[in-house]
């Protein structure tokens, strides 16, 4: 049942309006006898609607002349529908109670038929603006997801095949005239960009998936050990031993299963040390595993690498799609930031979450958490 407040400054009319409520169902009620009051119980009562007297103007300052005025500062600071209830009210009064956008007004003598219609309307219509508010603020998210979709499409995906056409029409015209190292390496080079381009579309058909709730989530127990050398075994292939990246696993215990959709998480580790990878130099270590975290339910699983690191700035924007960043990997590889994005979505939907710690020059460690459980 909703909370009500009554903002009126005669006792009888105060006491008539409760007794009122009380016979509509209404039995969360309180009552202000001036305007000072008023903003007191707004704070520590927190109603869901007000019932206000027009022409309470006591105990504020001189700044404030009647219920109008304090129901300008309440709207100010405070999300809640206000019903005027008053005696009498000149054109201009009127007028100035307008601007504050009440959700209904109710004259004097007024029947308890007509306060609880008022109050009804009242509440419907401050219930419909907020799920107005809310759809129109998901239209906002979602077209700038659309944005960021289009811009990745237009840009991200175009730039590569924009290459690939490059290098295959010179290898086809000049082929006869090239030797075999030249070949190799723009073959080598094919290559690379082939796989970084369908590893962004795979990560971008993904993400379009999540976006319209067509990626189902299926949790089971799993061995983390096992995903974690899956991983670490594909990043040898993946980019690891071409660039000379020593790649190792550091697990402990290794008698623990976690609650997880086994996809979404091994998605998480691949992206995280594709990520790492692209900004390791040569001879350096990338580290995969996970820790028993403090909390006793809880497993911490990281990626670290010895790669540029970050600074705060980057570290903020890593995982929102709604702020551009794009950072050039040590080879010219280039990212939109949708595999961390990914990462942050999967891990939540697992029930955990994700953080970085990073400083420039000196490596990153991505952290995430999953619930865990002992065999």
């Amino acid at each position: 049942m909703k909370k009500i407040l009554i903002a009126e400054d005669e006792f009888i009319t105060s006491n008539e309006l409760k007794n009122h409520l009380i016979k509509l169902g209404y039995t969360k009620i309180e009552a202000a006898f001036d305007n000072a009051e008023t903003i007191q119980k707004v704070e520590s009562f927190r109603p869901e609607l007000i019932l206000m007297d027009i022409n309470m103007g006591k105990g504020v300052g001189p700044d404030v002349v009647d219920g109008i005025d304090i129901a300008t500062i309440i709207r100010l600071n405070h999300d809640v529908p206000i019903i005027y209830v008053t005696a009498y009210a000149d054109n201009d009064t009127i007028k100035r109670a307008k601007l504050t956008e009440p959700y209904a007004y109710i004259l004097k003598p007024f029947n308890e038929r007509e306060l609880g219609i008022a109050i009804d309307i009242a509440l419907y219509k401050y219930e419909s603006e907020k799920k107005l508010a809310e759809a129109n603020k998901k239209l906002e998210e979602m077209n700038k997801i659309k944005d960021k979709f289009f811009s990745i499409v237009a840009h991200d995906l175009k730039s590569p095949f924009s290459g690939l056409i490059g290098i295959s029409d010179m290898l086809i015209q000049k082929h006869s005239s090239l030797d075999s190292q030249k070949i190799l390496k723009s073959i080598t080079l094919i290559n690379s960009t082939a796989k970084h381009t369908y590893n962004l579309l795979e990560n971008l058909l993904t993400w379009s998936r999540i976006q319209i709730n067509k990626v189902p989530f299926e949790p089971r127990l799993h061995k983390i050990q096992n995903i974690v050398q899956d991983v670490e075994m594909l990043a040898h292939y993946s980019g690891g031993d071409k660039k000379g990246i020593v790649i190792k696993h550091d697990i402990e215990p290794e008698d623990v299963e976690v609650c997880i959709d086994r996809n979404m998480i091994h998605t998480v580790y691949r992206n995280l040390i594709s990520n790492a990878i692209k900004f390791t130099a040569t001879g350096n270590t990338i580290t995969i595993g996970y820790r028993l975290y403090k909390e006793e339910d809880k497993l911490l699983c990281f990626v670290k690498d010895e790669g540029v690191g970050m600074d705060q700035t980057e570290q903020e924007k890593i995982f929102k799609l709604d702020q551009p960043f794009s950072k050039k990997g040590l080879e010219g590889e280039r990212g939109t930031g949708l595999g961390l994005v990914l990462c942050k979505e999967f891990v939540e939907k697992n029930g955990g979450k994700i953080w970085v710690e990073s400083s420039k020059g000196n490596g990153s460690t991505f952290y995430f958490t999953l619930k865990k459980k002992k065999l």
